[in-house]
């Protein structure tokens, strides 16, 4: 069995307490760090030092559009919202085991911690998951690994049992003394940061999902504010914050018409067509959220491709001029 593991990273102190120990092992660890419009937040300037100080490669690796697939009709359902947890957990698994050859490793390592999330962190769930993946015994959690039965690492020797640990529960007190002893000084919350927990951004992805825009472009583009329907088909994201504001402008995507005020502040938004293109009527919703709502006029600059314009628009609540919050 090689002497070298990937462990699947998300950036949070679970995942990175994992790597770590497997570091004390005298093992050559990769992390590997997925990235998908539903969860692609950068790591930390500290977490990467912390990874280059214990001689840890980070990869990265973006999940492909069959991931889609697995969010619209996922095999083993869902949580409390469109997230497919112990699918998307199967299909990192298999995507990591495809590294196992051009990186010189053999086995999977992961943060888990038995009892920490009902859905996926309980022993028969991690059993299921890594059979599924074709994996069984070659995942192991060093954190809650005393809890488990032995993996193929630990029972050939190439992991020492003995300086596994075993953890369990929701609790973060052990977490918080293994990060002292390897001089995490900021810790990093944990990790979640996935959309699709969340239950605003899930509606959405449902509603988008059932109209049939299921595309990763369509996902980054909803998940940039507020979404609305127009009567014609058409949607319309309008940004809640500053930071959504420049998300939204700065997208490049084909066929899209991107709005914002000229000489009052508020937000931008983006405008998908569907059939007429209703672009004054777009603009009319975009100034409601702005500064200048209750003013007569306010100018709206549109840009889309290469062609550029202005409209002076009423502001106007969009649920009037058909657009349906959604």
């Amino acid at each position: 069995m090689k002497k070298g593991c990937i462990a699947l990273f998300s950036g949070g102190l679970d995942s990175a307490l994992a790597a770590l120990v497997m570091s004390e092992q005298d093992l050559k660890v990769y992390a590997l760090k997925f990235t998908a419009p539903f969860f692609s937040k950068p790591l930390a300037e500290d977490m990467l030092n912390i990874l280059k100080k214990y001689n840890i490669e980070l990869l990265e690796k973006k999940v492909d559009e069959s991931y889609m697939k697995l969010v619209i009709d996922p095999k083993y359902g869902r949580g409390k919202n469109m997230n497919p947890c112990i699918d998307c957990r199967v299909y990192m698994y298999g995507q990591a085991a495809k590294l196992f050859d051009n990186t010189g490793t053999s086995f999977i390592v992961t943060g888990d911690v038995i009892g920490q999330r009902p859905m996926t962190q309980n022993k028969h769930t991690l059993y299921r998951m890594e059979k599924e993946a074709g994996l069984k015994n070659l995942v192991l959690r060093p954190l809650t690994a005393l809890k488990l039965r032995k993996s193929v690492p630990e029972t050939e020797g190439i992991v020492d049992r003995s300086r596994l640990y075993g953890l369990c529960g929701r609790g973060r007190k052990a977490q918080y003394k293994l990060a002292e002893h390897f001089c995490i000084k900021n810790i990093p919350q944990p990790a979640g940061g996935c959309l699709l927990t969340d239950a605003n951004f899930s509606k959405k992805l449902k509603h988008s999902i059932e109209a049939g825009e299921n595309s990763f472009e369509d996902v980054e583009l909803i998940k940039g504010g507020r979404l609305f329907r127009h009567v014609s088909g058409s949607r319309l994201v309008i940004a809640r914050n500053e930071s959504e504001s420049n998300y939204l402008w700065n997208k490049e995507c084909d066929n899209i018409v991107k709005l914002r005020p000229e000489k009052v502040s508020g937000a931008t938004g983006i405008l998908i067509p569907k059939g007429s293109l209703c672009i004054e009527e777009a603009a009319s919703a975009v100034a409601y959220y702005g500064k200048g709502r209750d003013t007569e006029r306010v100018d709206i600059f549109f840009k889309t491709g290469d062609s550029s314009g202005q409209v002076a628009v009423k502001p106007v609540e969009p649920g009037t001029i058909g657009f349906e919050l959604i």
